[in-house]
């Protein structure tokens, strides 16, 4: 007898009490981390971003090097990527590397070799191929690229931007996500 009931007891089941007290503790844990996660996403995009903006920066400083491009005033160039077209506004205050400068210019795989913005443009669009649709804004200031912001997405990004003085930005009050919620990787980054 004492037998047949210690085998009732080892098959018996989960209480109903017990699988709620389970079921409780595995949906507070849920609460927990999912903030942790959802905030380790952002994070990365971030990131991301950040890394996306540094590299527009080193390829346009390599591409002004390289060149020998001098730069007579600060400058900003804004660039929208959608597809495989990149297109770029007007470069004043440049000169050299045999390029006419101040003409916006439209990249789609084949850069007018007279035109400084086209040959940048097929530079970076060689250098970042992957980056997808992109609104780039960079301020250019004696000779280097000063400021850089990515944003994923073509809709304009300037507005979005914290204020530039003297070519570098003023982060105070200003976080990678945007009003609007979009994120934008900045060079210098935002500490």
């Amino acid at each position: 007898m004492i037998k047949r009931i210690q085998m009732l007891k080892a098959k018996r089941g989960f209480t109903i009490v017990e699988l709620v007290v389970v079921i409780a503790v595995i949906g507070i844990l849920a609460m927990v981390l999912v903030p942790l996660l959802m905030n380790t996403v952002a994070s990365a995009r971030i990131t991301s971003a950040n890394s996306n903006a540094t590299n527009i920066v080193k390829v346009i400083d390599v591409f002004m090097s390289t060149n020998q491009i001098t730069q007579l005033s600060d400058a900003v160039f804004t660039v929208t990527v959608s597809g495989n077209t990149w297109t770029g506004s007007a470069l004043s205050g440049l000169s050299g590397g045999g390029f006419s400068w101040g003409v916006g210019a439209i990249y789609s795989g084949s850069p007018n070799e007279a035109s400084g913005e086209s040959m940048l443009l097929a530079e970076l669009a060689k250098n970042l191929a992957g980056i997808g649709d992109a609104s780039i804004y960079v301020v250019l200031s004696d000779g280097f690229a000063r400021f850089a912001a990515y944003a994923p997405g073509t809709a304009e990004v300037a507005s979005e931007l914290p204020t530039i003085v003297n070519g570098l930005p003023n982060f105070d009050g200003w976080s990678n996500k945007s009003p609007s919620g979009r994120i934008i990787g900045t060079y210098p980054q935002n500490k």
